[in-house]
């Protein structure tokens, strides 16, 4: 996984004490978990350190890191093995069962998943999928079907 940690110790120990005190919960209570689905393996900031994105495996669970609000949860089939932050308030998320899941800035959950579509990369490889996610979202939802 290729998630970029907080950076400071001191900030990830103020987020590991609000797990402690469980301010933060998992969404999707209501579904089937293994005991494994719910630990954060990774932490990552995102946009402009407002945002705060931890990892369960199959799951990003997102906050709000002014007051810790948990904003959304986005979930994709197989363990999320690369997040990649895009630009323009884009998020791309690869999955180990060739999913690609597309994640615009306040939306709740992933706008688009590609299903057996190339892996996203972060360089310039021909992937159509990756142009237009970066260029021309119209043309990548036409694509979804």
């Amino acid at each position: 996984m290729h998630l970029a940690p907080l950076g400071s110790s001191e900030s990830i120990e103020t987020v590991l004490d609000q797990f402690r005190r469980n301010h933060v919960t998992i969404l999707n209570a209501g579904k089937v978990k293994d005991k494994n689905e719910t630990a954060i393996r990774s932490l990552r900031m995102h946009g402009g350190g407002s945002l705060m994105l931890g990892c369960t495996g199959r799951t990003i669970i997102m906050w709000d890191t002014e007051n810790f609000v948990q904003k959304g949860t986005l979930r994709l089939m197989g363990d999320i093995n690369d997040v990649y932050d895009v630009g323009g308030d884009y998020l791309v998320a690869n999955s180990t069962q060739s999913k690609v899941g597309v994640w615009k800035r306040d939306s709740s959950n992933f706008m688009w998943c590609f299903s057996g579509a190339r892996q996203f990369s972060r360089k310039s490889d021909g992937c159509r999928i990756a142009t237009a996610i970066k260029v021309n979202t119209k043309w990548a939802n036409s694509i979804c079907g």
